[in-house]
């Protein structure tokens, strides 16, 4: 029983979602003020601008388990940071929106989708997380520190967001038209090409900036010594004592605070050698609601593209 419990756990931590509030969360904030600007706008394109970041992060996470160790996890991790920058959004807002009937202004409404959702993502407390605001030209990660993702506005936002999504919904009147014009599809496929070659292009930039401490974690050699965070790692026994797994897979030994049993946790602190970190910051996580909640947003977004429960003008 206890190694089945461990292998559950290691299922569900050793990759957790890396956007940060949930779906419905994103919703509760970017539907209204995207309908405020874009107010004829078909809930489906504001649905859309509200994911596009982290559909980076989702591709990641069914790579790792469809066709686990056919990737390395950590080049995995590096395409998803460049992919979910708000240049790389931005490119693949224009691909989607090549196939709208008012790809202009369908642009304007996923793009704003893509920047509010950086924005709000900022907010939240992430250790060794962030977002790229001006990537290519900078790496450096944009966070906020506003408040941690089991804390109340949190809570709040979620509940907006499913009343949001309901509202919206079932009071849209029309889905907007496609575009299959020859122009429009090779404009898209061009676009979704150049997104596609964005990691080739800018992942060696992101792992010398050390985002998500990529290039700590990939050479052990530099880690003695060497500051390291995590965000939301398995803390759990294991047969030489408690470690800590991370996205990787790898575990470490901890020295300093820890937790009394079992815990998601997120860590501050240095390395000690390659296989030690001591804890200089610890947080400790409200188990997978959050996991969970973004399930549920996402499948509500695939349902009002998927189900037509618009109605007609």
């Amino acid at each position: 029983m206890a190694a089945a419990t461990e292998e559950k756990h290691t299922l569900f931590s050793r990759e957790r979602s890396s956007g940060m509030p949930n779906t419905f969360g994103h919703i509760a904030v970017q539907a209204p003020l995207t309908k405020a600007l874009f107010r004829d706008a078909d809930p489906r394109w504001i649905y859309l601008g509200c994911i596009i970041p982290d559909l980076p992060w989702i591709l990641q996470r069914a790579v790792k388990y469809t066709v686990p160790g056919a990737v390395d996890i950590l080049d995995l991790r590096l395409t998803s940071i460049v992919l979910a920058t708000l240049f790389a959004s931005l490119v693949l807002a224009a691909a989607f929106s090549m196939l709208a009937e008012r790809r202009l202004r369908t642009f304007g409404i996923l793009a704003l989708g893509a920047t509010l959702h950086l924005l709000l993502d900022a907010c939240q407390i992430k250790w060794a997380n962030g977002v790229h605001l001006a990537a290519p030209f900078s790496w450096r990660l944009v966070r906020f520190d506003l408040f941690w993702p089991e804390s109340i506005p949190t809570m709040l936002l979620t509940v907006g967001g499913v009343v949001s999504f309901v509202l919206m919904t079932t009071r849209a009147r029309a889905m907007e038209r496609w575009r299959f014009t020859r122009g429009r599809l090779t404009a898209a496929a061009a676009l979704l090409l150049v997104y596609a070659s964005l990691p080739l292009a800018f992942n060696d930039d992101a792992e010398r900036a050390d985002n998500h401490f990529v290039f700590t974690l990939r050479y052990p050699d530099v880690r003695t010594g060497s500051p390291i965070e995590f965000d939301r790692a398995w803390f759990h026994p294991t047969g030489r004592g408690y470690v800590l797994e991370t996205f990787t897979g790898e575990e470490f030994f901890l020295a300093g605070p820890r937790p009394a049993g079992p815990a998601i946790v997120s860590v501050r602190g240095d390395f000690v050698d390659s296989r030690t970190i001591r804890i200089r910051d610890l947080h400790e996580h409200a188990g997978n609601a959050r996991d969970w909640m973004s399930v549920f947003g996402l499948s509500a977004v695939a349902f009002a593209w998927i189900v037509p429960v618009f109605r007609r003008p």
